[in-house]
């Protein structure tokens, strides 16, 4: 049996939601007929799929119309540009487009280069400058996940335009260890994502809450020619871009709009962001990202937050994991998500939790044999119209949290005789609600025993516990509600399970705040 105490002697800030960015599947599947791309968004977004109601927005650099494809299906996202003629490479340079240097960097080995333009062209002022129709796919999702509820909006950015890089490539430096944005370009690329973040809200109708400017900045995995965009910032130049921003923000009338990040890529970079940020930089952030690729040093991240009084998202995750081969009906991917979210709820206590992105691209998932994403399907279908929706037990075990721990909620402590972290526990955003998630890593059914004297008061007489569970060959399946018995409820849970409680009748009190 495994004891759980329950403690909401210091319940969190309300919890603001689950999400997903659009990323590489909103531009794949975007454009797909009506009734598929529906049915994908049905089952992110509407209430009766995983009633997400985050969506993140990946503001697209784009390469030159020379380069020769190299991104991955679906990271090819289009940027906002429009490149007017005549102001392309250079002609008749010495070599061939594919050996020509681009702002005085040597040719590596790999695709073709557009060669250096003819001129620093891109004007913010010129309407002629920007793109009638960008992006449409993305933005499709961005109203289909407003159209089925979703409030809650970040634009983010992987890579500035080709345009104003010094490698001439939306994937990154020839040197991953070296910032690729050109030094005199912090102010055009700050005024690209406002001009973009302002047509969102205004032409689309979409209330976008928050901009991150810069993903995964400080690592060395942005390197010309890898396979999705990216660009290395280090901590100063993060506080330029963020600070250059923040003016540029208020010069268009945006002053709502909230600077996010550094959506660094674990918490220890996240922390090392922070240290090498400037004060100007650490005040215009209104709102602090880390992904949990990696979970050493959460709570550390979590006092930052606290510490500066700003609200702290976990904005980007996924994990196949590795070492497990491509099965949608292995229940250890989802037992290894089911841990990532406790943890990631337990230990950083954000305001957010969003996925990566959580439709994955099935070929791809073949061919490196991985578990990525919530639902699969190919980014390169020949009929998409034909195209299956493949759901994981990954899915279902994302449902059973995100249907339940709703937005307004809050999170109070839990603590387990196993001194693991198998359990995590919200209140409301109903009075008197309490919803647990309860993962069992093992093999065996157990019994579980919920601890509720740390309550002021007992629940009702008559108070029952229901009960859903996602275990192998069981979708979120509803048992039979169990009783509580003074303070106290025991309830079976399957072996390699994760099972979901919801109890309506605790005695309505106060949540207060240490």
């Amino acid at each position: 049996m495994t004891t759980v105490w329950l403690d909401p002697s210091d319940p969190s800030e309300p919890f603001q939601g689950w999400g997903t960015a659009l990323g590489w599947f909103g531009h794949a599947t975007g454009g797909w007929p009506d009734p598929v791309r529906r049915e994908l968004a049905d089952a992110l977004f509407g209430r009766d799929g995983l009633g997400f109601n985050i969506a993140r927005y990946n503001i697209g650099g784009g390469d030159s119309p020379e380069t020769e494809p190299y991104l991955r299906a679906g990271a090819d996202v289009p940027g906002w540009w429009r490149r007017p003629p005549g102001v392309g490479p250079v002609p008749d340079l010495p070599g061939s487009k594919t050996h020509a240097p681009h702002h005085g960097l040597p040719h590596p080995s790999g695709a073709g280069r557009p060669g250096p333009d003819r001129r620093d062209w891109w004007d913010p002022d010129d309407h002629g400058h920007w793109a009638a129709d960008p992006d449409p796919n993305q933005r499709w999702w961005l109203r289909a996940a407003r159209d089925r509820g979703a409030d809650v909006f970040e634009a983010f950015s992987n890579s500035p335009p080709y345009f104003m890089t010094a490698s001439g490539y939306v994937s990154g430096h020839e040197d991953p260890n070296h910032d690729n944005l050109r030094p005199d370009q912090y102010r055009a690329f700050a005024r690209y994502l406002a001009g973009v973040t302002r047509r969102l809200i205004e032409v689309d109708g979409i209330p976008i809450r928050t901009l991150s400017p810069v993903n995964e900045p400080n690592t060395p995995y942005w390197h010309a020619f890898n396979r999705q965009e990216g660009c290395h910032w280090n901590p100063r130049a993060q506080s330029k871009i963020i600070t250059v921003l923040a003016e540029e923000l208020r010069a268009a009338g945006l002053d709502r709009v909230i600077i996010s990040g550094p959506d660094e890529t674990d918490p220890a970079h996240f922390v090392e962001d922070w240290q090498g940020w400037t004060d100007d930089a650490r005040a215009a952030v209104g709102q602090l990202n880390v992904h949990s690729y990696l979970v050493a040093r959460r709570p550390e991240v979590r006092r930052i937050a606290v510490q500066a009084g700003k609200p702290l998202w976990m904005s980007e995750v996924d994990l196949g994991p590795g070492g497990l081969p491509l099965d949608f009906d292995d229940i250890r991917p989802g037992l290894a998500l089911a841990r990532q979210i406790i943890g990631d709820l337990t230990e950083l206590r954000p305001r957010a939790w969003v996925f990566w992105q959580a439709i994955e691209d099935h070929r791809n998932m073949i061919i490196e044999d991985q578990n990525w994403g919530l639902i699969q399907v190919d980014f390169a279908a020949a009929d998409p119209a034909k195209e299956p929706l493949r759901r994981s037990l990954k899915y279902w075990v994302m449902a059973q949290f995100s249907r339940f721990i709703r937005p307004g909620a809050q999170l109070i402590m839990t603590r387990t005789d196993t001194g693991g972290m198998d359990t995590v526990a919200a209140l409301g955003p109903e009075p008197g609600r309490l919803v647990v998630v309860h993962v069992n890593g093992h093999a065996d059914p157990s019994m579980l025993r919920l601890d509720l004297s740390g309550f002021p008061r007992p629940p009702s007489g008559n108070a029952t516990i229901r009960c859903w569970s996602t275990a192998p060959g069981r979708h979120l399946a509803e048992h039979a509600p169990q009783p509580v018995t003074g303070s106290v409820a025991e309830l079976p849970v399957d072996g390699w399970s994760v099972t979901t409680l919801e109890l309506d009748g605790l005695t309505d009190f106060p949540l207060t705040r240490r």
